[in-house]
């Protein structure tokens, strides 16, 4: 509750009102936003019943309580498994509707890299309080601190599939990301279980397992669907013909006027290259210029920088132009008549669409021009 009303507060993008969808492509869009999630509560509840079913057929009352206890460390444990991917959702959005590539890797990096850290203090934890652990649930005489040791090794891969999917799930594919959840969250768990209790291996063992053979699934269905979708990188299936056409600059600048200057004369040049009229990209360049100077007047106190990114696809350019310092929305209807921003009102009648948006502290502008 508190995050929903700090989202709607003060300087926020984030607005609340009603809204009925009226065609079958947003129903069908929210649909596949949702169905990750859904999916994966759904199948929780159907994996609880096979898992106790089994396991009270194997060793009765006792592994189905030991279970109980596992499972509710389990529901601590996606604070890292979906926390971590969670939290990096909405910039990787962000990045993908830009088609910025290379962000998109940075980002999945750092999700793994602070996900193995946040695993690795929540392993030592849960395996150095096993006996508290299964005390609390009065669990005497098993040896719980085993069991937590299998639990923490399938928490690694687990964490891998729950940002894959996530990454998918924003990335368009949301289809891959159901079928892994499903294998995931029950085909792989109950299958594995199962084997273990045939083998007589140690039954705790279906918990690492059943992670294992879901990174193993998405290897395997991001490599055919690798093959069978031209123009997209291996694994990730992200589209890479934005890269390969070579229409696209990506540069960082501070807020010096000669920088500015030089800067948008290169996207003057970009848009020229890529067919636009040469009163159009001049009067861009030189509005654009008018923008960013002003900008940095308005940050003098802070290290202000700039992040440019600009693109041509499909018969349109695009720039995104991302910087720090204060909440500045350049399009607001609060500078509508001031002569400072008359330049970006001349914008304004060439683009097809402006947008602003504030997200973590950083704002960002993208114009698309046809």
């Amino acid at each position: 509750m508190y995050g929903f009303v700090t989202l709607h507060t003060g300087r926020s993008n984030f607005t609340l009102r009603p809204a009925i969808p009226r065609t079958r492509v947003i129903w069908h869009k929210i649909f596949s936003a949702g169905s990750p999630a859904a999916l994966n509560n759904i199948l929780q509840t159907f994996r609880l019943l096979a898992v106790n079913g089994i396991l009270y057929a194997t060793g009765g009352t006792l592994l189905v309580a030991t279970f109980t206890a596992v499972n509710s460390i389990s529901a601590f444990s996606e604070a890292v498994t979906v926390g971590v991917p969670s939290a990096a959702s909405a910039m990787m959005g962000v990045y993908y509707g830009e088609k910025d590539n290379d962000s998109i890797r940075i980002l999945l990096q750092e999700e793994a890299r602070n996900g193995i850290g946040a695993w690795l203090v929540f392993s030592v934890i849960i395996v150095g309080t096993a006996n508290l652990i299964a005390a609390a649930y009065g669990l005497k005489g098993v040896a719980f601190r085993p069991i937590m040791i299998c639990f923490a090794i399938g928490m690694l891969p687990g964490l891998w599939s729950g940002i894959m999917t996530t990454f998918y799930n924003v990335s368009g594919n949301a289809i891959f990301a159901d079928v892994l959840i499903a294998l995931r969250v029950y085909v792989f768990a109950v299958a594995s279980l199962y084997f273990c209790k045939i083998t007589n291996l140690y039954i705790w063992l279906f918990l690492p397992l059943s992670e294992f053979l879901a990174v193993l699934a998405w290897y395997v269905g991001s490599a055919i669907l690798h093959k069978r979708r031209q123009n997209t990188t291996p694994y990730f299936l992200l589209d890479n013909q934005l890269a390969k056409s070579g229409r696209v600059i990506n540069f960082s600048l501070g807020g010096d006027e000669t920088e500015i200057c030089d800067a948008c004369e290169k996207i003057g040049d970009f848009c020229q290259e890529n067919g636009m009229p040469p009163k159009t990209y001049m009067k861009i360049s030189l509005s654009l210029e008018e923008l960013l100077v002003l900008i940095a007047q308005m940050n003098k106190e802070t290290s202000i920088y700039f992040d440019i990114r600009v693109f041509a696809l499909s018969g349109t350019v695009g720039i995104r132009i991302r910087y720090n310092g204060i909440f500045f929305d350049p399009i607001s209807s609060v500078h509508r008549e001031e002569e400072a921003f008359m330049g970006f009102r001349m914008i304004e009648k060439l683009v097809e669409q402006v947008v602003y948006v504030q997200t973590f502290g950083v704002n960002t502008l993208l114009i698309l021009i046809e």
